[in-house]
């Protein structure tokens, strides 16, 4: 399950490794996650236009693209591959609507109720908008076509939102609520049918004509010419209480409780759900464009930036982009990333407070997610906390020291310390937190739902916790592990000649281990599903969709880099690609001079540094960077090159392989080189 770090032991380590992509920090590092969660790195920001489903966003990039992230449940963040020239999108419950220029319609996403199958009859549209289970386009000449929930008297959830009304006539504009559809005539008036339990379908007989219109979960909404905003329907949480004295107000857009209105200076304002107010960002005052879904609002600002905010609204901002994170922990809902600097960023929901990184956390070397909190290892070998448990004690924080290493998972938590040892707390329903007698030797840990699960420096792993799946027998065989992981209820395990080795539930294929899971370094894990990384940097992901399941957590971006670090949360995968030049691999040629970097000399002496030592020796006693010290750019090297072969200067004992000897070597060096 959601995990610190998969594959480089941290024992001994009492400094920060920060450094780790410290070489050409302007490269670019690359974040994706791919399963019931979507987001991915976004290097530029040029959006025109934003759309929100229930949980996520989509953007319309400058060059008719998409960019989508945020809750991908149903793949509604799944955006078809070679989709371009696109010039308008709405997002539904948990499936999108896309509008090429030529006219054509495209949809994904849920199809429960066929809302993502486009009809035969739609011909050249002007228009979409998508409800929860329902689709809306607009023709060019003026009809619409209804499809999915309500469509027809069989159709449940049906609420007539797709029947369309005798005799509507020419239609200029169309909307959505969550189950009900909305059109603006050609005189300019507004109607609504479908679900009516809170005369959501029942427009204000005053209205008159209106520029913009919108539907929400129970409430809709108009704006008319003078910039007043118009609400009918529940308001059972102020939704349709528009504020006094607001305006002039240039759109709008509703969400399932709260009404999102963007004011002609620039700002944005809401009302209804206290959420969507109480965290809306300070900071937002040049916004051209907004969009609400079903619990969270997302912007778009003149330079062409997103930012959204709300329950599981606000995954990978790209507003900020993620930095240059080296590591990374997923949990239920969001995901927690540590920067090359050491410092710590967290995106997805915030409920519970498990993203507002403490702003005086310091340099962190490691990080932890679980269901609604997180943790980080900070140099000092301390841990820090924040967010809320279930009332086990998994939210509480240690005041241990000399701490290497932590993981989390629902309700409990364990960690490894400098010298081996191993302490864990939260809830012990079935003594996942009652720690071996005489467990030592400890360089890496993870926990279950349920078990717990440690690694040792000889490759040897002993589980411990709930059996009821197998999850905590280890095959007799296993006792060359190089990393690990454990899932809900099962664990796996990558040994060091690259195959997989995997045990406990298999009742969503978790345990097939594929084929092509060779070569593997790293391995991770969620509730059911398993992902390993290869030696060549290709990501490998297994969990049939079976049983016509909507989604698969183990569907791989076919276009994914070649990748550096992978881990899980409980139902989707990260995956971090940093350039070739940020990673001191093996063989990296970053200046491309033709030499390997840790060979380069680039005056061409074998005293570069002029210190009266030769070169080699200096990097023979683990100052790789021949800065006459021994220490965490040193470090960063050893980490970033870690099971690589003979041919790494990081491969100190000279044994083929660069490990935990290696490493001790490093730290027995560590200052000034003699």
């Amino acid at each position: 399950m959601p995990r610190l770090i998969d594959s480089v032991p941290l024992s001994l380590v009492t400094i920060a490794a920060a450094q780790l992509f410290a070489v050409e920090s302007h490269a670019q590092v690359k974040v994706t996650a791919f399963g019931e969660v979507s987001f991915r790195h976004i290097e530029t920001s040029d959006f025109l236009k934003i759309a929100a489903t229930s949980g996520g966003n989509i953007a319309i990039r400058k060059d008719g693209t998409l960019a989508a992230w945020g809750d991908s449940s149903y793949g509604d963040c799944r955006v078809p591959s070679g989709l371009t020239d696109i010039v308008a999108v709405d997002g539904g419950g948990f499936h999108a609507l896309a509008l090429k220029v030529d006219g054509t319609v495209y949809g994904w996403g849920n199809n429960e109720y066929g809302q993502s199958t486009i009809p035969a009859n739609v011909g050249s549209c002007q228009a979409v908008a998508a409800g929860e289970y329902h689709s809306v386009v607009l023709r060019a000449d003026g009809t619409i076509v209804c499809w999915g929930a309500g469509a027809v008297s069989t159709t449940v959830p049906n609420h007539g939102q797709s029947t369309i009304p005798a005799n509507l006539g020419t239609v200029t504009a169309i909307g959505t609520g969550r189950w009900h559809t909305l059109v603006r005539k050609s005189n300019g008036t507004v109607q609504a049918w479908g679900l009516n339990s809170s005369g959501q379908c029942t427009v204000p007989t005053t209205l008159g004509a209106v520029t913009k219109f919108d539907g929400g979960g129970h409430h809709s909404a108009a704006l008319r010419p003078d910039g007043t905003v118009v609400c009918w329907g529940s308001n059972s949480i102020g939704q349709c209480s528009v504020p006094a004295g607001i305006g002039p107000v240039t759109d709008i857009a509703l969400g399932a409780g709260f009404t999102l209105a963007l004011l002609s200076d620039g700002t944005v304002t809401s009302w209804g759900a206290s959420l969507i107010q109480e965290e809306l960002p300070v900071e937002l005052d040049s916004v051209v464009g907004i969009a609400a879904g079903g619990s969270h609002a997302v912007v778009l600002q003149t330079d062409g930036r997103a930012q959204a905010w709300g329950f599981l609204g606000d995954w990978a901002p790209p507003i900020l982009g993620f930095g240059r994170p080296v590591q990374a922990d997923g949990a239920w809902r969001h995901a927690i990333l540590l920067r090359d600097d050491g410092s710590v960023v967290c995106v997805g929901a915030n409920y519970a407070g498990q993203c507002n990184v403490p702003t005086n956390l310091g340099p962190a070397i490691a990080v932890a997610a679980a269901e609604a909190r997180c943790f980080a290892l900070k140099a000092d070998g301390t841990l820090a906390g924040w967010g809320a448990g279930f009332g086990y004690g998994e939210e509480y924080v240690p005041t241990e020291t000399n701490v290497a290493g932590i993981a989390s998972c629902v309700h409990h938590n364990v960690a490894f310390r400098e010298n081996g040892t191993v302490f864990a707390w939260g809830r012990n329903n079935y003594q996942q937190c009652n720690v071996p007698a005489g467990l030592t030797g400890v360089v890496d840990v993870d926990a279950g739902y349920s078990h717990s699960v440690a690694r040792r420096s000889d490759g040897s792993i002993v589980c411990w916790g709930r059996d009821n799946h197998g999850q905590s027998s280890v095959p007799s065989s296993l006792n060359d592990a190089r990393d690990l992981a454990a899932g809900y209820w099962h664990t796996v395990a990558a040994r060091l000649d690259g195959s997989v080795v995997c045990w406990g539930s298999n009742n969503s294929g978790q345990c097939n281990v594929p084929p092509d899971a060779f070569e593997v370094i790293q391995v991770a894990a969620g509730i059911g599903h398993t992902v390993a990384l290869r030696s060549d940097g290709k990501v490998v992901a297994w969990q049939p969709a079976a049983g016509g399941g909507l989604y698969d957590n183990a569907s791989v971006p076919p276009d994914l880099g070649t990748i550096n670090f992978i881990a899980a949360g409980e139902n989707f995968s990260i995956a971090i690609e940093a350039p070739s030049c940020a990673s001191l691999q093996d063989g990296d040629d970053c200046d491309g001079n033709g030499v390997a970097d840790h060979c380069d000399i680039k005056s061409g002496a074998a005293d570069e540094d002029g210190d009266g030592r030769l070169d080699v020796c200096e990097i023979a006693a683990a100052d790789f960077d021949l800065d006459g010290v021994v220490g965490a750019s040193d470090l960063a090297t050893m980490l970033s090159s870690w099971g690589a072969g003979g041919k790494s200067p990081a491969d100190l004992d000279h044994d083929g392989v660069v490990g935990a000897s290696d490493l001790a070597f490093l730290l027995s060096r560590w200052g000034p080189v003699p």
